[in-house]
């Protein structure tokens, strides 16, 4: 089991980086200098700013979530978490507000800024609870498929000439469709379905 894990994580891991250093390839010699060094721009703050207040909730979501989920107190730790990823969120939607206010950057790159935070550290935070129970395929194909959708609907808006906003598009909805089906197939739940995709495990959410 846990060899078989570890090879799962393994293979998803490998996959998804190809996939993204096929994307910058792509991206290189698809926009022009000036869109590229907004994309790296948007890409590098979103990452910084991701790592810095919510990379904490992740690790204690893999350090803790197995042992609430023991005591039966995992909707506690979650809750919790949850109440202070909004007041984190809060402060950036003010801080947001100031600098759009002062003009210090344009509005549609302060949007995209804000837009993929939320995005990305609500899936990045949802990839780990499902690392942390040890769901190994939904995580995989959740990231498999935001790779996947953000690189094909990135270059296709890049050639309707969307630029740099393509991509950030592509990775909006990069994280947000898989997420969604998620949800849906969770509403649903075909037994044998989701016996496939959580390893026969019970799933969390109901």
């Amino acid at each position: 089991m846990l060899i078989r894990g570890f090879l799962s994580y393994f293979l998803t891991r490998g996959l998804t980086g190809i996939i993204n250093f096929l994307a910058i390839a792509l991206y290189t010699r698809a926009l022009s200098t000036s869109d590229y060094g907004e994309y790296a721009l948007i890409v590098a703050t979103v990452g910084f700013i991701n790592a810095l207040l919510f990379q904490w909730i992740r690790l204690v979501i893999l350090r803790f979530l197995p042992k609430y989920k023991k005591e039966g107190k995992e909707f506690l730790l979650l809750g919790t978490l949850f109440t202070t990823y909004l007041v984190i969120l809060l402060g950036i939607t003010l801080i947001s507000i100031v600098v759009l206010l002062t003009e210090i950057a344009p509005v549609h790159l302060v949007l995209c800024i804000v837009l993929l935070i939320i995005s990305q550290s609500i899936f990045e935070t949802i990839l780990e609870l499902l690392r942390s129970l040890l769901y190994s395929r939904i995580y995989g194909i959740l990231s498999v498929s935001k790779a996947t959708i953000s690189l094909l609907v990135a270059l296709f808006l890049i050639k309707m000439g969307f630029g740099s906003f393509g991509i950030v598009i592509g990775l909006l909805l990069g994280s947000s469709l898989p997420i969604i089906a998620l949800y849906v197939l969770l509403k649903k739940q075909p037994e044998s379905v989701t016996k496939h995709l959580y390893n026969g495990r019970k799933p969390l959410i109901r």
